[in-house]
């Protein structure tokens, strides 16, 4: 992901009370978003891989 859609991703998470993201970069010029989960950060590259990450934490399958 790009690091404008990684700020709004980041004010998205921290409007739903989830503050312990992590960002980095990658060797291609993007963006991973790291969620904290549990004793783990479970890594993320697109939109879809963070609201799944998100249905994790909630319970979802």
């Amino acid at each position: 992901m790009k690091v404008g859609e990684f700020v709004n991703l980041q004010q998205i998470l921290a409007y739903n009370k989830v503050h312990k993201v992590e960002a980095r970069s990658l060797p291609t010029g993007g963006v991973q978003l790291g969620i904290h989960v549990k004793n783990h950060i479970e890594w993320a590259t697109t939109r879809e891989g963070v609201f799944d990450i998100l249905n994790k934490l909630e319970g979802g399958n």
